[in-house]
């Protein structure tokens, strides 16, 4: 079944065509090639472009240098119309087109010693909201419009999954929203449940702890569709560890090796931190196999022992309801 709601990973998509290739030494040949064509124009060749202390050569690279500063400007002003690049307040612009702000994870405590700013929402988790502020203008019916509104109910939501009847997890006329939290393991307190099911008008509350509440409906609620009866529940915890082992030849710097491994594998695995979101051996492998900047690869091999739930694994599959939580990750090289 085709559904009309597609969520497009924006990290996937090329740069804009408008974007320029920010190359000194090209815009410098260009402007040289250029100048010497009109001296020779004038009756007076120009030779002496490669000399480095030529007075012309100089206010050539000059020119150069505040061109690409320029082109670089120009760069910097189209990605601020782009969703995908956006950044800090030209994404709080773009957000605004369609009624979304940035939310406030603390407030600010001026009263504090010293006073605290207040803490708010990342630019990642802004610009998918944006992305899907598409789907509120319609009602809560389809799997984008819950999925927008659920991450638009507390500003601790990091994650939703959607599932009606096809999907085996509900009975017919329901909707079950798994919510998973930015805060703490990842499993929703019981505030962050009760303000989804508040603003989501939902029937049905099961919390992580505790029995579950049945919650009153709103006859006049605005979000809801009339026969859909919706339940918040809590997602759990697949608990995870990953160790990997760098095999790396002598020469290159085993610390900045390590460093530049891990910040590739945390970046990973921040992306897949979801619920139902797979962790793939080979995506993490794929992750700390570094190259230098010829693309030359500096990691000759990598063991990589992956557990769940205790027992080790090739892969961690979270269930629906569930978030792969990385307890643990150890990365270790070793010079061969």
């Amino acid at each position: 079944m085709t559904s009309r709601f597609v969520d497009i990973d924006l990290s996937r998509l090329p740069a804009p065509d408008a974007l320029q290739p920010l190359d000194h030494e090209a815009v410098f040949q260009r402007r040289l090639a250029e100048f010497i064509a009109r001296m020779a124009a004038a009756g007076q060749p120009f030779d002496v472009g490669t000399i480095d202390s030529d007075p012309a050569a100089i206010l050539l690279q000059h020119g150069a240098f505040f061109e690409v500063q320029l082109m670089a400007a120009v760069n910097d002003a189209v990605k601020a119309t782009h969703l995908a690049f956006a950044r800090g307040a030209d994404l709080e612009q773009r957000a605004a087109d369609l009624g979304v702000v940035r939310q406030v994870l603390v407030p600010a405590d001026p009263a504090a010693t010293p006073p605290t700013p207040a803490i708010m929402e990342s630019d990642e988790s802004l610009r998918r909201r944006r992305q899907l502020a598409i789907e509120a203008f319609s009602t809560a019916g389809p799997d984008g419009a819950y999925l927008f509104f659920g991450l638009a109910a507390h500003p601790h939501v990091l994650d939703v999954a959607v599932y009606d009847p096809h999907s085996g997890l509900a009975a017919d006329g329901e909707v079950l929203i798994v919510v998973a939290s930015s805060q703490g393991d990842g499993v929703p307190t019981p505030a962050v449940l009760d303000a989804m099911a508040e603003f989501l008008d939902a029937g049905l509350i099961r919390y992580a702890v505790g029995s579950p509440r049945v919650r009153a409906l709103t006859r006049r609620q605005k979000l809801r569709p009339l026969t859909d009866r919706v339940i918040i529940e809590a997602c759990s915890t697949l608990d995870c560890t990953i160790g990997v082992t760098l095999k790396v030849p002598r020469g290159p710097d085993p610390s900045a090796l390590r460093t530049l491994a891990l910040t590739r594998l945390t970046a990973y695995l921040a992306s897949r931190r979801g619920i139902a979101r797979m962790l793939s051996d080979t995506a993490i492998a794929a992750a700390v196999h570094v190259a230098d900047a010829a693309g030359v690869a500096l990691v000759e091999d990598a063991d990589i022992v992956i557990t769940a739930a205790g027992q080790v694994v090739s892969d961690v599959m979270p269930g629906p309801r569930q978030l792969a939580r990385v307890t643990a990750v150890t990365l270790t090289v070793e010079v061969i």
